[in-house]
């Protein structure tokens, strides 16, 4: 997939009702992603994951390895950011965005 389409996607302003909706852990919020900006911060730490995603995958390193490895990163650095029960209630509010398609890039027609 190319950077482009990647961050078109997470440019995108999010369909979800949801979005901008707060998740409380103590005194922090996670918030949930909403529109980016060009020369947003966001657009950087999704060019720096990329690369790294495709250093990986040319190094011989399945897709499939490295989504899990990023998953597990992302997921224990939030838990340490907002604890668990906000990480939990995040991911929670995946699953209904999953089965709607939303992550699905691209689909079959049968």
């Amino acid at each position: 997939m190319p950077w482009a389409c990647y961050a078109a996607l997470l440019a995108r302003e999010c369909s979800d009702a949801r979005a901008g909706v707060a998740w409380r852990a103590g005194a922090l919020d996670m918030q949930a992603l909403g529109p980016a900006g060009g020369d947003d911060a966001r657009i950087k730490a999704l060019n720096f994951i990329l690369e790294a995603w495709e250093e990986g995958t040319g190094s011989g390193i399945a897709p499939e390895l490295m989504a899990y490895a990023a998953l597990y990163t992302a997921l224990t650095d939030l838990v340490a950011s907002y604890g668990e029960a906000s990480v939990v209630s995040l991911v929670s509010g995946l699953v209904p965005r999953v089965e709607k398609g939303e992550f699905t890039l691209y689909r079959t027609r049968q």
